[in-house]
């Protein structure tokens, strides 16, 4: 949708149409997370002031731009956003942002999608040698019942 400019030398943007990439990228660097390695679906919350008080704000995950989540800024100017990350959001390096659509204003943060990942469990045996450590078990098991059969 066309943007208006509206008093004060806002703009009327609409807040659910994702922000261009270079207005994402061009936006300061903040710490809006305490780590910078998320998960695709993961959700995020992020605290930050600097905007006017009761602006609208978007949480945005780009390098294809997505909206997270929208909400307004307190009335100190605080944005409290959350929202998840798409699960079907490529690996790599990607840039998280909270914006304001109509004032322009916003801060961002490089973060790295990585695949989520299953617990460690502590064993590192390849599997041909877990295969063989079955094979030894049923040997054993074998031989063990056909003497049993033999003692009876």
């Amino acid at each position: 949708p066309p943007t208006t400019t509206v008093p004060d030398g806002l703009v009327d943007a609409d807040p659910s149409t994702p922000p261009p990439l270079a207005s994402v990228l061009a936006l300061p660097e903040a710490l809006l997370l305490s780590t910078g390695a998320v998960n695709p679906g993961e959700s995020v919350s992020v605290t930050i002031g600097g905007f006017r008080p009761e602006e609208l704000v978007t949480l945005v995950v780009a390098s294809t731009p997505r909206i997270l989540a929208i909400g307004n800024a307190d009335a100190q100017g605080v944005a409290r956003l959350t929202g998840a990350l798409p699960a079907d959001m490529e690996n790599g390096d990607h840039t998280l942002a909270v914006m304001a659509p109509n004032s322009g204003s916003g801060f961002r943060q490089a973060i790295t999608l990585a695949p989520r990942r299953l617990p460690e469990t502590g064993i590192a045996a390849p599997m041909s040698t877990v295969f063989l450590l079955l094979l030894a078990g049923l040997g054993v098991l074998v031989t063990r019942r056909h003497h049993l059969g033999h003692q009876r």
